[in-house]
């Protein structure tokens, strides 16, 4: 009974820390993006 417990935890750990990780990658590509706007606008 614990082990399944500490299965379907640790599952769920995963997904989270894979979201988080997703998330932070979507901000950055946001930034960055943001920032390649702004330039392309500045140079015309």
């Amino acid at each position: 009974m614990f082990g399944q417990f500490l299965i379907i935890v640790s599952v769920f750990a995963l997904i989270i820390w894979f979201w988080v990780l997703v998330f932070k990658l979507l901000i950055r590509a946001n930034k960055a993006l943001q920032i390649y706007i702004d330039n392309q606008t500045k140079n015309l």
